[in-house]
């Protein structure tokens, strides 16, 4: 540093950055080929995730919000010795509740993309017993009654009933390559229940009205009819990430699942898809004719039940099959379109149920 007549000037030898620069542009140059080589920019998304998580999102070597459960090599586990349990008793690597009793297995088949398989889940008459002693019954006062929404969710949000569902989720969660794989064996599982009706009745008012079953008692009783069933499928759905809302058409009397897709593939602009619970159909499949000609045609009343994931952003290829399904309806007319060779290929891909019922 010189000190002269116009002020100080300083003369000391400038520091050369270049050399650093380079070496931070080379380090991030390696960064990027080692994401191209090992994280392709061909795959999807859902895929891209597969690739570090399981099913429902919990990286590799660490314990799911779910206890016990762990993610191990991209399949979730029960290991109640590092993750412990939310409730009950810890037993070598699961958690005892104390209402499992009455053990039996129940198989719930379900079919994606033409492939038929099957879940061996186990179920508990303790569970299904003490469901049918819990009240539904909701007290307001003056003239209050309450509504079709709040009823359905008092069925899907029973405490008791998540802790043995849970495990049902887990299954799934294990089995869908990509989240919405896991939506299309969850609705297919649920279709493929059988349709019945329980003789129970509750008394309400001072009359006897029908005995609603609970999800967990559509597992366990192997039935329901359309709102029963499509109260599980919500369940499921809504632990698997999904938007969901329930339709009701009061003139048919008739109830089914809305899962949240794009817009303009929505039943009648709700913002959610179409999906019959009642047996196995196309999801978006808006054109289902019902045991004795019936069809749905007023517009449902949408009760919100989650918000989430939108099904079909990437490969919503059911909406492409229903539309075919729709015109080999308007081309064959309803009694010329079973023997369509396009009817036999959707009926075989989809597992298609020959009656639909109200």
């Amino acid at each position: 540093m010189i000190n002269n007549e116009r002020g100080v000037v300083d003369v000391s030898p400038k520091r050369n950055y270049l050399p650093i620069v380079f070496l931070i542009l080379l380090v991030l140059l390696l960064i990027l080929v080692v994401v191209l080589f090992f994280y392709p920019l061909d795959l999807t998304k859902a895929e891209k995730e597969s690739l570090v998580l399981c099913g429902d999102s919990t990286f590799y070597d660490s314990c799911s919000l779910d206890k016990p459960y762990y993610c191990s090599e991209g399949i979730l586990i029960k290991k109640a010795s590092l993750c412990g349990c939310e409730e009950g008793q810890k037993i070598g690597e699961d958690c005892i509740y104390g209402l499992a009793s009455g053990e039996k297995n129940v198989s719930l088949k379900y079919s994606l993309e033409g492939i038929e398989n099957q879940i061996v889940f186990p179920v508990y008459s303790g569970v299904a017993n003490y469901l049918k002693n819990q009240s539904k019954i909701v007290t307001y006062s003056g003239k209050e009654i309450i509504s079709r929404r709040e009823s359905n969710l008092i069925n899907i949000d029973e405490e008791t009933q998540e802790l043995f569902l849970i495990p049902l989720v887990k299954e799934i969660q294990n089995l869908g390559k990509t989240k919405d794989d896991q939506a299309r064996i969850a609705i297919s599982l649920v279709q493929n229940i059988p349709f019945g009706e329980t003789d129970k009745v509750v008394i309400f008012l001072g009359g006897e009205v029908p005995y609603t079953r609970y999800p967990y008692e559509v597992l366990f009783e192997n039935e329901g009819i359309c709102e029963e069933k499509s109260n599980l499928l919500a369940f499921l759905l809504r632990e698997l990430g999904y938007g969901v809302s329930l339709f009701y058409q009061p003139t048919e009397n008739h109830a089914s699942l809305g899962i949240k897709c794009p817009f303009e593939k929505s039943y009648k602009k709700t913002g959610y898809c179409f999906v019959e619970t009642t047996g196995p159909s196309i999801i978006g499949d808006e054109n289902i004719q019902y045991a004795g000609g019936i069809e749905l045609f007023t517009k449902p009343e949408v009760s919100l039940i989650s918000e989430g994931l939108i099904f079909g952003e990437e490969n919503f290829y059911e909406y492409e099959d229903a539309k075919k399904m729709a015109k080999i309806y308007s081309d064959l007319g309803r009694t010329g379109y079973a023997n369509s060779h396009d009817f036999r290929e959707l009926a075989e891909k989809y597992g298609l149920a020959e009656v639909y019922n109200l």
